[in-house]
């Protein structure tokens, strides 16, 4: 195969970039007067890490919840906020929710969320910037995106009380915690 170098040109074309096929995330942030039930989710979501086995999915150390389809089984005023901040989304059907709980060093593989249509998570804590989603195409288009100084990730600061809804294919992962304060969400699938 020839190889050929065009940037010797001394005139060169402009480029005019156009983004297709964008993926939405929506980032519904926390109001103030939401924050006394986040107070209060955050000692049920202690209680129920102490008194439940943790399940491995993603999750490299910290706790994991099962899945659960009993919405019943948050606390009510939580269960009424998740209902008010997902109530402008187009008529879903909840999949599960399950509870995550990372201590210092711990974190989550990059994953998907096989078999739904978007994925929610609900923090609990700030999760400083530890959230990172990766490139839809970067796998494919590597040299490609390279080439033209696309990111490859996208890292998503949240604070406690903000809920990210975004497409359940996009891999994402979440980076280890560093700090001493423990990290804690609520994630959810919805079928569409």
């Amino acid at each position: 195969m020839q190889k050929y170098e065009f940037n010797d040109l001394t005139e060169k074309a402009k480029l005019n970039t156009i983004k297709l096929f964008d993926t939405p995330l929506i980032h519904i942030e926390v109001l103030k007067e939401e924050l006394v039930i986040i107070n209060r989710a955050y000692s049920w979501a202690f209680d129920l890490a102490k008194s439940t086995e943790s399940v491995i999915k993603s999750n490299r150390g910290g706790f994991q919840s099962k899945v659960s389809n009993d919405m019943d089984t948050l606390p009510p005023d939580l269960f009424h906020l998740f209902e008010k901040k997902l109530s402008s989304l187009p008529l879903c059907n909840l999949m599960g929710w399950w509870l995550n709980v990372n201590k210092k060093g711990d974190f989550n593989i990059v994953h998907t969320h096989p078999l739904a249509d978007a994925s929610v998570v609900f923090y609990l804590t700030d999760n400083q910037g530890s959230l990172v989603f990766q490139h839809p195409s970067a796998h494919s288009r590597w040299a490609f995106i390279n080439a033209f100084g696309e990111k490859h990730a996208t890292r998503i600061f949240a604070n406690a009380g903000d809920m990210l809804i975004f497409p359940a294919d996009l891999e994402h992962y979440v980076e280890p915690n560093e700090l001493e304060e423990v990290r804690i969400s609520i994630s959810m699938n919805l079928k569409f």
